[in-house]
């Protein structure tokens, strides 16, 4: 889904993005801005719950996750990988991670 919309944004701080990131158009350069953005709360998200989640990984568990052939594009700076909704068995049932 796409949402049209019109902006006032800084033209100088827009070209420096797109000129840094290696994008064509100020669209792109918004839109990895904003992805980026999500992706570090995210994390942050996840950085605050150690600690706080009971988790029972086994290094079988671990091993099996380590095989998993859905791995990021070489382009993509960091994903992580959460198994599906009470597909793994190391997810405790008090709290579930954020998907990312």
């Amino acid at each position: 889904m796409h949402m049209r919309t019109t902006l006032d944004l800084p033209e100088e701080l827009v070209e420096d993005a797109r000129r840094l990131a290696g994008i064509r158009t100020k669209r792109e350069a918004v839109v990895r801005a904003l992805e980026e953005f999500v992706q570090a709360k995210r994390r942050a998200e996840l950085i605050g719950m150690l600690g706080k989640t009971r988790m029972a990984i086994t290094q079988d568990d671990l091993e099996a996750m380590r095989e998993d052939d859905d791995l990021p594009d070489p382009g993509e700076r960091m994903r992580l990988i959460l198994p599906s909704k009470g597909k793994h068995p190391c997810v405790g049932r008090e709290r579930r991670a954020p998907r990312v």
